[in-house]
C-alpha cells in the first residue's frame, strides 16, 4: 500500500464530530471494518504451525503494571536477539507503564535505541501512567519517548530503517492498519512486527489475516496465546 494513500488516523479522528468529513472518511470506515473484523475472527493458530520457528500454547504468568504476559515478553526479547545483528532501532507503539519498553532495552543493549511512542491522551489514568513509564525507563540511555499518536510520530521520523516493530496501541483495524504500513514499511529484511492482543481485539486479528493472506513478503514467525510476530523475508 501506498503510504501517501494510507489513511492517517489522526487526521480525521481529531475533527469535530458533526463533520461530515469525519463521519465519510473515519466513522463510516471505521464501523464496516470493525464489523467485518468481527464476522471473520479467526484463530491464526494454523498458519502459525505451519510455518513459524517459535510456536506456543503458554500464556504466561501475568505481570504487574502491563497486560503483556511473561511468556509474550520472551517471544518479543527473542525478536529482539534474533535481529541484533541489523543494529536499527526498536520501535514500540504504544507504552503504557514501560514494563515492555524497559524489557526491550535491557536487552537491546546501548547500541540499539528503543523509540517509545506513546501520546498519554485523554480521561482517566493516562498521567498515572506516563509517570510509571517514567520510573520504568528514566534510568536507561537507550530509550527515547515520542509523545505523539503514531501517525504524529511517523510523520517526524527521519526515514531510518528500523529492526523491529512492537505495535499495542489502538487495537482497532484502521489503526492497527496504519501502524503495520507505515512502521512496517521501515522494518529491514530479517527485521520484524509485533502485534499483541491478536486473539482478544478483532481488528489486531483481522489485519494478521490480511498479512498472512496477501504479504509475502512477511512471514510467520512466531505466535504465543494473544501475541503474533511476522519476519520481513531476507529476498536472496
Amino acid at each position: 500500500m501506498c503510504l501517501n494513500t494510507l489513511r492517517r488516523p489522526s487526521k480525521y479522528r481529531d475533527m469535530p464530530r458533526g463533520s461530515i468529513v469525519r463521519l465519510i472518511k473515519w466513522t463510516i470506515p471505521r464501523r464496516f471494518y470493525e464489523t467485518l473484523a468481527l464476522l471473520r475472527r479467526r484463530s491464526l493458530v494454523p498458519e502459525f504451525t505451519v510455518e513459524g520457528k517459535f510456536i506456543s500454547s503458554d500464556l504466561g504468568a501475568k505481570l504487574e503494571h502491563t497486560s503483556v504476559t511473561s511468556a509474550q515478553v520472551e517471544l518479543l526479547l527473542e525478536a529482539v536477539r534474533e535481529s541484533n545483528e541489523l543494529g536499527g532501532p526498536i520501535i514500540e507503539i504504544g507504552s503504557f507503564r514501560g514494563v515492555t519498553t524497559r524489557s526491550l532495552a535491557l536487552v537491546a543493549g546501548l547500541h540499539r535505541e528503543v523509540v517509545a511512542v506513546d501520546p498519554y491522551l485523554g480521561e482517566g489514568g493516562h498521567e498515572k501512567d506516563f509517570c510509571l513509564f517514567r520510573q520504568h525507563t528514566s534510568n536507561l540511555r537507550n530509550v527515547r519517548h515520542i509523545r505523539a499518536a503514531s501517525d504524529q510520530a511517523f510523520r517526524i521520523w527521519n526515514g531510518a530503517p528500523i529492526s523491529l516493530v512492537f505495535i499495542d496501541a489502538m487495537h482497532e483495524y484502521l489503526h492497527a492498519l496504519y501502524d503495520f504500513e507505515a512502521w512496517g514499511s521501515l522494518v529491514q529484511p530479517g527485521g520484524f512486527v509485533a502485534f499483541h492482543d491478536v486473539d482478544l481485539f478483532s481488528g489486531v486479528n483481522f489485519l494478521c489475516q490480511h498479512i498472512l493472506a496477501s504479504r509475502p513478503e512477511w512471514r510467520p514467525w512466531a505466535y504465543a496465546p494473544n501475541i503474533a510476530i511476522f519476519e520481513r523475508r531476507v529476498v536472496s
